[in-house]
């Protein structure tokens, strides 16, 4: 249930790879459920958000795109 802070948005898009666990995205107050090898995308300026919902931690990686990065 842990997340690294609360939903936010910010200029630049982001991306998520995850690489262990599973984790719940959330953008514009969609969730979808993304578990190892899953791929995520917020585009810039969307509020968007990461929460562990699986029963190990958790390890992804997060691209940001564009300006601000």
């Amino acid at each position: 249930g842990a997340r690294p802070h609360p939903p936010h948005h910010h200029l630049h898009s982001e991306m998520w790879l995850v690489r262990k666990g599973t984790v719940e995205l959330t953008g514009n107050g969609n969730g979808q459920t993304v578990g190892p090898g899953g791929v995520g995308f917020a585009a810039s300026n969307q509020e968007h958000g990461i929460k562990n919902v699986g029963k190990i931690s958790a390890q992804y990686f997060v691209v940001a795109i564009g300006p601000g990065a």
